[in-house]
């Protein structure tokens, strides 16, 4: 018996017998190694399933990376060291010396980006201490704020104390807070000035 005249039979008894003698001495054909450079973690490969997983840090471009494989056969194709599109799972094939094949589906994915744990910068318009005298109007200047991750964030003041009628020193403060929830607070001094 060969295990090519068990094809498409039924095997009991002693077929059954040599047919799974033959299978255990079939040649390899197996994946036992994918690595792609600046990975994150190790490799995941389901021999039962035959598929094969690989995460990459975020950002990274799916479209072009090149794996390292090794297997057990004469050959794998696409060839280990050729640049591929992962974009989408990849299917790749195993051949052992007797010409039978093992087909690996390969995901590669992108993880998601990291938390934003990084607050707004604000920016004051103008100075950051403004003197007056009594008796004079303070126009705010306002402020702009600029996060890393969502761009241009509103900025509302949550506390005005300024009064131009009496000397002392006064605050004006501002506030941005990013998609994240993560704040950021900047405050102005105004200084009233009694008149010479």
């Amino acid at each position: 018996d060969t295990i090519l005249s068990h094809a498409g039979k039924t095997v009991t008894g002693k077929r059954l017998n040599s047919h799974n003698a033959l299978a255990s001495v079939l040649p390899p054909k197996k994946i036992t190694s994918f690595t792609i450079a600046e990975q994150d973690g190790a490799t995941l490969i389901n021999e039962a399933a035959h598929t094969i997983s690989v995460a990459m840090p975020f950002g990274t471009d799916l479209t072009t990376l090149t794996p390292t494989i090794a297997f057990d056969g004469v050959s794998v194709n696409p060839a280990s060291g050729v640049p591929q599109d992962f974009t989408s799972p990849v299917i790749y094939t195993v051949t052992s010396v007797s010409s039978t094949t093992q087909p690996y589906v390969v995901t590669v994915s992108a993880l998601p980006p990291p938390p934003d744990t990084v607050a707004p910068v604000i920016t004051l318009n103008g100075l950051s201490t403004i003197t007056l005298m009594v008796g004079d109007t303070f126009t705010d200047p306002g402020a702009s704020a600029v996060d890393a991750v969502d761009g241009s964030v509103d900025v509302t003041i949550s506390e005005n104390t300024v009064n131009t009628s009496a000397p002392g020193n006064y605050s004006v403060t501002y506030n941005a807070v990013d998609q994240a929830g993560n704040p950021a607070q900047v405050t102005r001094t105004v200084i009233v000035s009694d008149a010479e």
